[in-house]
């Protein structure tokens, strides 16, 4: 059963991603899509769109920027707070599997919401 609930979850938030992607620029589509979709790191996203790596970040964080005040999507950030990310997160599991914040990373990486870097410090942070 919850694995039916997860899939049309994550459909519906596919869903309402696409339709905020559309409402993008080409470059912030491209910027978000090659990040998060493909994977593929700043540099390569600077070459292939044939701009710099300022130029990609100032799209990435603008993005975001926009998307994080895009009312269908707050819907989803909402209900990944409050409901999804804390199921478990109890002290005993705090204890044995991290932290509240490291269990909502890893439930929003699970989701394909959320993917992180580590930097040359070893801190780790959202993917740039």
């Amino acid at each position: 059963m919850q694995a039916a609930e997860d899939a049309i979850f994550q459909e519906q938030l596919h869903a309402a991603l696409e339709e905020a992607l559309h409402k993008l620029t080409e470059r912030e589509q491209a910027v978000i899509r090659g990040k998060y979709y493909a994977g593929k790191t700043v540099r390569q996203i600077s070459e292939e769109q044939g701009l710099t790596i300022s130029q990609v970040n100032t799209a990435k964080t603008s993005t975001f920027s926009k998307l994080s005040r895009n009312p269908r999507l707050m819907r989803w950030r909402e209900e990944t707070i409050q409901q999804r990310a804390w199921h478990g997160t109890g002290f005993s599991a705090w204890y044995a599997g991290g932290s509240v914040e490291e269990r909502t990373i890893e439930y929003l990486e699970s989701k394909g919401a959320y993917i992180a870097e580590e930097c040359p410090a070893g801190e780790v942070v959202p993917g740039q």
